[in-house]
């Protein structure tokens, strides 16, 4: 019996110490959950002080990627690329007004290194239609008008796309 007795205080002894860490642990859990408020609420005004900076700094960055998709030369730096290479040139009307004020933009494309001449006709619309899904997105409100012809001036393609209207070729 009394030997029991001695293994029932043990065990006593024992579940006592596990309570005991348990209390501990829950005491430096909210000890630590404080901090991370008290850090949370230093950082927060500092946090709203940068907010502003923050936004500006996205406005400036904002404004400045408009005015290069603006450009007349990046755009036709764009079309070079989806046109295989064409030598472009872009003749809005009227002329020197914002992208949205251009009411009719005639493109020319030049194919001087005949890639687009190679393409099936099939495959030479489709980049035609690329071309001018793409300049759309710069003049929303024109009505655009692509004629792609070879290094001797011959005919290879036109077409027209009308503001938000699908491109449509001869």
């Amino acid at each position: 019996m009394v030997a029991g007795l001695m293994v029932l205080g043990v065990l006593a002894l024992g579940s006592g110490c596990d309570a005991g860490a348990s209390v501990g642990s829950a005491q430096t859990a909210v000890v630590v959950a404080q901090t991370a408020v008290n850090v949370a609420q230093t950082a927060l005004p500092g946090l709203q002080t940068s907010l502003p900076g923050i936004q500006a700094t996205a406005q400036a960055g904002a404004t400045q990627v408009a005015a290069v998709l603006s450009d007349p030369q990046a755009i036709s730096a764009q079309l070079q690329l989806v046109l295989a290479g064409a030598t472009i040139d872009l003749n809005p009307t009227p002329v020197s007004v914002a992208n949205s004020a251009v009411t009719a933009l005639a493109i020319t494309g030049t194919d001087t290194h005949s890639t687009l001449a190679q393409m099936d006709s099939a495959t030479r619309q489709a980049t035609a239609s690329a071309a001018l899904v793409l300049v759309a997105q710069y003049y929303p409100n024109a009505t655009l008008s692509l004629t792609l012809v070879d290094s001797q001036g011959g005919p290879l393609l036109s077409g027209t796309k009308a503001p938000g209207g699908a491109p449509a070729f001869q």
